[in-house]
């Protein structure tokens, strides 16, 4: 524990980070400026309280200001995540896409689905065999979503890409 500065029973630890100056009041009785001006911030206890009295309290405070020189969380999550298995990446372009007029009755159930807010599942999972079009009906679905400002996140897997590994989902989503 820091060592503490008795004043008119009012205990104010004292520690490095933190800067004591003594200034005299209107009454003439000296209070205690606790400031840290790390980048020019400042700070003291009970700044900018007005209208109030503390008589024979023990305040103990302590300040502790952390200034991370580490990574960005964002780039700690690029190392997870997999940014090629996204709607607009790069590596999947030219997307897969419905033809115009093609797939309409399962992308007008799919926009019923996005339109009901009492719908029973916040969640929809398309699924059917390899080579069925489910990439490109989830393409398109996430653009029209997109347009709408409805889009949350979207990931396609792909094995022959290697964006197939479970572990990247979630780091891609939040990416």
């Amino acid at each position: 524990m820091p060592p503490v500065h008795t004043l008119d029973n009012v205990a104010v630890p004292l520690s490095e980070p933190l800067l004591r100056e003594t200034n005299n009041n209107s009454s003439g009785a000296n209070e205690q400026l606790a400031t840290c001006d790390p980048g020019n911030r400042t700070y003291a206890p009970f700044a900018n309280a007005h209208d109030f009295a503390i008589q024979s309290a023990t305040i103990i405070e302590r300040a502790e200001i952390t200034y991370s020189v580490n990574k960005s969380v964002l780039s700690q999550l690029y190392s997870y995540a997999d940014p090629d298995a996204s709607m607009d990446s790069g590596a999947r372009f030219p997307p897969p896409m419905c033809h115009p007029g093609t797939r309409t009755r399962i992308l007008e159930t799919l926009e019923e689905w996005m339109g009901c807010p009492t719908r029973s599942h916040r969640m929809l999972w398309l699924r059917g065999p390899a080579g069925v079009g489910k990439s490109a009906i989830a393409q398109t679905f996430a653009e029209r979503c997109a347009e709408r400002d409805r889009l949350g996140a979207t990931f396609f897997f792909s094995r022959p890409n290697s964006r197939d590994r479970l572990e990247t989902v979630i780091p891609s989503l939040a990416y």
